[in-house]
C-alpha cells in the first residue's frame, strides 16, 4: 500500500533492504540503512515484483524487489525523477532489463532460430525488426548486460547466438567455460 501510495502522490519512499543468508536469516543492507528513493513504477518481472525508483543520492534510476523491502512507508516529501520514465516506455525498458538488474546498456545483434520469433517478440515488444536468413534470423536489441541476460541466451542452447558486440559474445563464451569448469 505504501509503494502505491508513493507512486500516486508522487512522494518519497523509505525501506530496509535485505537478503537472506544461509541461516534464512533476514541481513539488512548497508548496516540497516534506510533507503529514501522515489517511485516511479512496479513491474512483474520473472514471477516477482519490482520497485523502479529514482535514488536522489545517486541521481540515477534503479530497481528493488519489494519482497526483499521491510517496513515501507510513504513520507510526506516530494518524489523526484517520476517523470523519468513514462508509461508507454516501461515495457521496453522492463524488456530489457533481463531480472531487473542493472548493467551497462548494448545494442546487441542476436542471430536466432526462426522457432524462437515468438519469444523474441514477447521478450523486446512488437516494434522489433527481425531480419530473416535462411532458418534463422537477425535481430538488433537494446539489453542490459548481466548475467541473468547470459542465463536467459543459455536456456536456448544453440538456437541463440550474440553476433555484436564481441566483447558481449566473449562474455557468453567466459560464462559457457565457467559453467563447464564446475562441473568438471
Amino acid at each position: 500500500d505504501a509503494i502505491h501510495e508513493s507512486i500516486s502522490q508522487n512522494k518519497k519512499l523509505t525501506f530496509y533492504y535485505f537478503r537472506y543468508n544461509v541461516s534464512k536469516e533476514k541481513v539488512y543492507r548497508h548496516d540497516k540503512k534506510l533507503y529514501c528513493v522515489s517511485p516511479i513504477a512496479l513491474v512483474w518481472d520473472d514471477e516477482k515484483y519490482y520497485l523502479i525508483a529514482y535514488d536522489s543520492e545517486e541521481s540515477k534510476v534503479k530497481h528493488y524487489r519489494v519482497d526483499k523491502m521491510d517496513h515501507a512507508e510513504c513520507i510526506d516529501e516530494h518524489g523526484d525523477g517520476h517523470d523519468l520514465l513514462k508509461n508507454s516506455d516501461l515495457n521496453i525498458y522492463a524488456g530489457s532489463h533481463f531480472g531487473m538488474f542493472g548493467g551497462a546498456k548494448e545494442k546487441v545483434t542476436l542471430e536466432c532460430d526462426e522457432s524462437l520469433a515468438d519469444v523474441i517478440i514477447d521478450r523486446f515488444g512488437n516494434d522489433i525488426m527481425l531480419i530473416k536468413k535462411g532458418n534463422k534470423f537477425n535481430v538488433n536489441v537494446d539489453v542490459i548486460i548481466s548475467p541473468i541476460f547470459i542465463s536467459w541466451l543459455f536456456s536456448f542452447v544453440s538456437k541463440i547466438k550474440v553476433i555484436h558486440p564481441q566483447y558481449v559474445a566473449e562474455q557468453v563464451i567466459q560464462a559457457a567455460n565457467d559453467t563447464l569448469s564446475a562441473y568438471t
